[in-house]
This record gives structure tokens, C-alpha cells and sequence, in this order.
């Protein structure tokens, strides 16, 4: 299966500044290399406990060009794409797009991430570039704007940090360095990237393709995964705390292939790599879900595959045939783009796809949202809500 995930555009970690406790005995193993070498059946009830398909409403406002990324909050998705933030309602109505490009008060020329705070109704838009977020409420008003770094992810740590990922353009951090800043853009806490090597030319790796650096919640704490390390750690104010190892054995890419080390080449990285595997992480109640694909796999090429750690068992394991079988309505494979919770993982299916797998179907089969679904709407959100 060919498919280029959203975390793609997304992910990174501190190796040395993630430190270990003592004799590592803070540290869940999670045995990936083996996951890779044993394939299994996974059909999709296995992991689900239900399934919700919303339609995202298509109207001239409202269409979607290329979704980076999904937000979502107890009442709203919030969708990014190359053109700016849209707003929809839990069942996929279109509400309002948040801001608009421009180069006025208030708005943006492209926006590289988006962070939410669901309990003060605000949601902090990251301009590419601009070393600056815009704040805006939940009906679309724009607020003010703060002072903020490069940077290739944002999230807020709780209701009054914000804590960027850095970019290869923040004053000598790094790529892949933490920043932490209050909600008025004063820095309270730096997390540099010991181990960042400044390349001479070519694109920051690290921000040109996913599976790199990444900022999860999970519990109500915010994670963070960089890219070339091994390690999963919990973000407080004051230190990075270590949570799992990720053991990608043979897999792991050694450090003198790293694309900064090679200067940007991309084409001898995509030669010399492919055998390294490259992993997102997704973390719910009992599972871990881990989408990879090769280092050397620049452009989504290659196929994406999916390995699943169960956190009560401690089986790790690859999914036979990439995504999940659908067992329950028989209608879309499941392939996890984003967690949306603790207990929910999103998949972003585009219209013309699902439109073919329908005409195939008895009508009395195809769940009732879907029932008036054409081929040029705009994608679907496919919910799955894990047991």
C-alpha cells in the first residue's frame, strides 16, 4: 500500500537531554525491531470498539486543499491546510475559517502548526518563518499576536506554557530542541538538541519529512520523540522525563547516515537508508501504534506500514497487509493518521476512495452519513474509539 501519512508533516528527540534514570529502570522497553521481523492478524476488532465516519461539509467556503493536520476538542475539528485553519462542528458542519492569508494584522501566509487550549477557547496559529503565533478565540476573533521561535511543531504543556519544537533557524538550538514560553512569549525553559549537527546546504530533514520530531498528549501530559533518538519522554516545566524506549535494533539508523551528516544529500539518503526504519508514535489507554517506512522513503513511495505494541501484554507486532482489515462495517481499511484522545484514532479518507468502495456495497450497508457522498466532497474523518 502507497500512502503518505500526516506524519509526514509532522514529529523529533534530546537524545542527551532526555536523560536515563538510573540504571534505566524509569524506561518501558517497547521491542520494535521484533515487531518488524513478525507479522500479524490485526483485523480492525480487535482494536475498535466502535466506528464514526463525519463527512466534513463541502461548500465553496469550505474546501479543503491538502489536510496537515486535525485538531480536535469536545465540540470542534479544527482542520489545517495549505491555505490556512477551518473550523467544523463534531458532525463535520462547517463553522469558519480562522483568519485568512494575508500579510494584515491578524493573518498569515502559511501556517506550520496550530496549538489548542480547549478550557480558554483559544487556539495559537504558528506563521512559518515569522518567529510569531497569532491568537485567535474559537468564533474566529483574532486577539493578539506573541512572540514565538522557528519551529516545526507547537503545543501548549498546560493551560499557561506554549512548547515549541525548534527549527534549524532558532539561534544554534538545533533541530528538534524544546523551547518553553509563557502565553506572552517570554521563554522560561530550553531543552537544546545536543547531538543537532548544522548541515552546509540542502533541506532541514527534520522539518522537510515526518516521522522526525514529535509532540503528543497523552493522560493529560504532553510527550515528545525525537526523530534520531530512541527514547519517549514526558515534558514538564522543569525537565524532560524519560517514559519508553523505543528498541529499533538492526532498524536504527546509524549516525553517520543521519541526512544532516550527509549535507542534504537526498539522493544518496534515500539510497544508502531504506533498510533503517523511521517511526511515528501514537499512544492510547492500551495500545501504542507506531506507523513506519523507511528512512531512505523521502516521499511516500514506498509503503507505510503499521506496528502495534500492547502495553498489558507487552506483544509487539506488525500488522499483516499495513492497515487493518475492516471486520466490522466492511467498508475502509484502517490506517491511524492521528490520535485524537486517549481512546481514538483518526484517518483521513479521501472522497473519491471511499465513493469507489461504496458503489460496491448494497446501499443497506452504507452507514446513512455516507449515503449522499460524492467523489469531490471533501475527505472524511474516520473515527475508530479503541476499547
Amino acid at each position: 500500500m502507497k500512502r503518505i501519512s500526516l506524519f509526514f508533516l509532522t514529529i523529533s528527540l534530546l537524545a542527551s537531554s532526555c536523560n536515563r534514570g538510573k540504571d534505566g529502570e524509569q524506561l518501558l522497553k517497547i521491542p520494535f525491531a521484533q515487531a518488524v521481523d513478525k507479522a500479524e492478524d490485526f483485523p480492525l476488532s480487535h482494536l475498535a470498539l466502535s466506528l464514526e465516519y463525519v463527512p466534513l461539509e463541502t461548500i465553496d467556503s469550505s474546501l479543503i486543499s491538502h489536510i496537515q493536520s486535525v485538531r480536535a476538542t469536545k465540540d470542534f475539528f479544527f482542520v489545517r491546510d495549505i491555505k490556512g485553519l477551518l473550523q467544523f462542528d463534531r458532525h463535520g458542519k462547517f463553522l469558519r475559517r480562522i483568519g485568512s492569508q494575508g500579510k494584515g494584522p491578524g493573518q498569515y501566509t502559511f501556517l506550520k502548526a496550530v496549538a489548542v487550549n480547549e478550557k480558554a477557547g483559544l487556539l495559537y496559529l504558528y506563521v512559518y518563518m515569522q518567529q510569531k503565533a497569532l491568537v485567535y478565540d474559537f468564533k474566529g476573533n483574532f486577539l493578539r499576536e506573541i512572540p514565538v521561535p522557528d519551529n516545526h511543531g507547537l503545543r501548549l504543556l498546560n493551560d499557561s506554557i506554549l512548547t515549541a519544537v525548534l527549527s534549524d533557524r532558532s539561534g544554534g538550538m538545533g533541530a528538534g530542541g524544546l523551547e518553553l514560553a509563557n502565553l506572552q512569549g517570554k521563554t522560561l525553559k530550553k531543552f537544546p538538541c545536543e547531538d543537532a549537527h548544522t548541515q552546509k546546504h540542502g533541506d532541514a530533514f527534520l522539518e522537510m519529512v515526518g516521522f522526525t520530531t514529535q509532540l503528543y498528549r497523552f493522560g493529560g501530559n504532553l510527550f515528545y520523540k525525537y526523530g534520531y533518538g530512541d527514547t519517549v519522554c514526558q515534558v514538564t516545566p522543569k525537565a524532560l522525563l524519560p517514559r519508553y524506549v523505543v528498541e529499533a535494533g538492526k532498524y536504527a539508523l546509524p549516525p553517520e547516515l543521519r541526512y544532516d551528516m550527509m549535507n542534504g544529500d537526498a539522493e544518496r539518503f534515500s539510497k544508502e537508508t531504506s533498510q533503517y526504519m523511521r517511526m511515528g508514535f501514537m499512544e492510547f489507554t492500551d495500545y501504542v501504534l507506531m506507523p513506519y517506512t523507511g528512512w531512505g522513503n523521502l516521499f511516500g513511495t514506498e509503503p507505510f506500514r503499521l506496528a502495534v505494541y500492547n502495553k498489558k501484554t507487552g506483544n509487539c507486532f506488525s500488522v499483516k497487509g499495513d492497515t487493518l482489515p475492516n471486520d466490522m462495517d466492511h467498508l475502509q481499511p484502517f490506517y491511524p493518521d492521528l490520535a485524537i484522545d486517549d481512546n481514538s484514532a483518526l484517518m483521513i479518507c479521501p472522497a473519491a476512495k471511499l465513493f469507489a468502495r461504496i458503489q460496491k456495497l448494497p446501499k443497506n450497508r452504507v452507514p446513512p452519513v455516507l449515503q449522499k457522498l460524492k467523489e469531490d466532497d471533501n475527505p472524511i474523518l474516520l473515527l475508530v474509539h479503541l476499547k
